[in-house]
This record gives structure tokens, sequence and C-alpha cells, in this order.
């Protein structure tokens, strides 16, 4: 199988501490397969020199090296980034692994698939139902899709693979996506997935001796790929909390002289503002770090936070009304009963907006979406 002249490809593979396997693995390729091939050497030390040279003149492999280990993600960029600049005609860009989770056959599947849909994300979807798979790759596969379903919406059975084709229309986004590591991959899929769309091709799932070769770090590298989201609901229920404690605070002791109605919405407002002066700074410093996003994203959870008082106004009316036929029931008590539901209501309309309004994010400042200019 060929690659079509009328379509440019490259295969990109990072490599970290290569082993006995890479290079018989990567001699599989020949010429016609891609238009470029380029292994990206991850710092991976002067011990593994000599496998990088055998790599450099017993493949169709050019190798670029640079000395100190930064991670999967800037490997990638890295390759990204020397394909885009030396090689401005290519219009398609597979990566694989070479661990040996990725055959010859699959990845030339996926080229195919990736010549006829220049303009989506094109992802090997492995099967992790059978018995033969770590418990550890099953574990955290799971994990990984339940997480991206709850963070976009979208269901993706294969998360973690890195076996992918993407067109010229995503070059761009490949380029700036954060992350230098394992998280680097979870951002592009989440960012590819709104604009572009993912289809999901089956292929060959392969663990050899128990996946040990890999260099995935469960601790390290899965706080890496969800630190955003697990700063933010951090964030969210500090939050929450510090706001219920000043809102009793002040209910019970500053403006409890003021009529119930009134005092009620003085404690909520100095709650709101209060923990927003809290939470906005932090969400701003950790959360919302990504180049071209940040001040859109902090603009619209600022936004948010404004709304969200008014929309108190409604349950505060409700809460006063529900004191004044119970009171023996506290603020605190009424106001928690009330909260929630209405922390309820708002997790429901966002996940309704995130899956039937907003199915269209905009794209980072400098990317536009584009039409397959590969095909000619």
């Amino acid at each position: 199988m060929e690659a079509t002249s009328k379509i440019k490809t490259a295969l990109l593979i990072p490599t970290y501490e290569p082993n006995g396997a890479v290079l018989p693995f990567l001699e599989n390729f020949k010429v016609g397969d891609f238009d470029y091939f380029l292994l990206v050497n991850d710092g991976s030390g002067p011990s593994y020199s000599k496998t990088v040279q055998e790599i450099a003149t017993k493949t169709v492999f050019e190798v670029a090296s640079y000395p100190k280990n930064h991670g999967k993600g800037y490997a990638l960029k890295y390759g990204f980034k020397k394909i885009f600049e030396e090689h401005p005609d290519i219009d398609l860009i597979v990566t694989a692994d070479d661990d040996g989770q990725h055959t010859y056959k699959d990845i030339l599947r996926i080229r195919d698939v990736g010549m006829k849909n220049l303009s989506s994300l094109v992802i090997g979807v492995r099967d992790f139902t059978g018995d033969d798979v770590p418990a550890r790759s099953k574990f955290g596969n799971n994990f990984s899709c339940g997480y991206f379903y709850l963070a976009t919406g979208e269901r993706v059975r294969d998360t973690q693979t890195g076996l992918r084709a993407f067109g010229r229309p995503l070059f761009s986004l490949a380029s700036i996506t954060p992350g230098k590591r394992y998280d680097y991959e979870m951002c592009f899929l989440r960012a590819a997935i709104k604009k572009f769309g993912v289809i999901e091709e089956p292929i060959e799932t392969v663990y050899i001796q128990n996946n040990e070769a890999s260099h995935f770090r469960p601790m390290q590298d899965s706080l890496r790929i969800y630190r955003s989201p697990l700063l933010f609901g951090l964030i969210g229920i500090s939050r929450f909390v510090l706001e219920m404690i000043l809102f009793f605070l002040f209910s019970t002791y500053v403006f409890n002289n003021l009529n119930q109605t009134l005092a009620i919405v003085l404690s909520a407002l100095v709650a709101t503002v209060s923990t927003s002066s809290f939470s906005f700074p932090l969400c701003l410093w950790l959360v919302f770090y990504q180049p071209y996003t940040r001040i859109k994203n902090s603009l619209r959870y600022l936004f948010r936070m404004v709304a969200g008082f008014w929309i108190v106004l409604i349950p505060t009316i409700l809460l006063s009304n529900f004191l004044s036929f119970n009171p023996s029931i506290t603020y605190t008590v009424s106001s928690l009963i009330v909260a929630c539901l209405v922390y309820g209501v708002a997790l429901l309309i966002l996940a309704i907006k995130r899956k039937y309004i907003f199915s269209k994010e905009d794209l980072p400042d400098g990317i536009e979406e584009k039409s397959d200019e590969g095909k000619k």
C-alpha cells in the first residue's frame, strides 16, 4: 500500500530510551509508505546513542534528538514544528508509539482513513474488554473515557491512544495545544473533537510483557492529565463551603436585626462577592492557563459568577418564605437545601448547553477552520 502522490503524508514517532524491539519495528517501514519519516529522540541519553544511531542508518526514519528529556507532548510538538518548517507540502501527519502497541498494518490503515478525512482527527481505538488487557490499562482507559465524557459530553472509546492522523486544517491546533507530557494528547483530543470531530477506527490490541515497556507513570502522569478539572473541582468545593460559612456568619451575627428577606439578600451578596474574589484569581492562575484562551475563559467564568448572584435572588426569596413558615429551621439549614437544588439545576443546564448548544466551541485565536487543502 503506497501513499497517494496527491496527498503528502508524514509519520512521526517519539521515542524515549528505545528498547531492543524498536529497531525491528521501525524496519518494517519502507519508502512509499509515507513521504517523510521522523523519529524524535526525547533526550534518551548517551547510553542509548548506539540504538538511535542504528535507527538513523538502518531505517527510512530521519532522527531528531535533543539532550534533555521533556516528555511525549514536547517531542510531538517538536516533530510538528520540524515538519511544518522543513516540509510545508505535507498534508497529513500520522503519529504512533514505538513500544510495539501499534502494528505496521494498523498504522498504514489509519493513514488511509486520514487521507480521506483531512478535516477530522482519526484515532486508532483499542479493545479493552479482553482478558489479556493489563488491569491498570483497562482501569486507566475506563477512568479516562469517563472523565472525558463528563468534561466534553462526547464519548470516545480510547482517549489514550497514540495512533492518530490529522490533516492540514488541524496543524495550527496541534502546535499550540498546551502540555508537554502525556497530558498533551488529552488536551489535543478535547480541543479537536468539538471543532473538527473524531473518527474512531478499531485497531489490534497489543500488550507486550504486560505493557512493562510503557513509560507512563500512573500517579504523576494522571495528575498532569487531570490537573485542570481536579483543581477546578477543588476550588469549586472550597468556594461552596466558604460561601455557606460566610452566609451563616453574616445572616446570624451581622444582619440579624434587619428584615428577614433583606438580611438573606445581603448575606448572600457578601458571601458571593467574597468567595468570588477568592476563587476567580485561583482559577485564573491555576486552571485557565492555556494560551490564546485564557482571557476568554476567564471572562466567561467571571460573567458566570456575576450572573450567579442574580440567580441567587430567586432561591433567596424562596428561602425567606420557607423560613417564615418554618421558624424553627435555621438560615443555614434552609439555605443549604436551596443551594444544593440550585447547584443541581445549574449542573443540568450546563450539561444541556454543553451537549446541544455549544457543540462547536470557538477555536483559540489564530486558528481558522479550513477546507481540505490537501485534496487537489
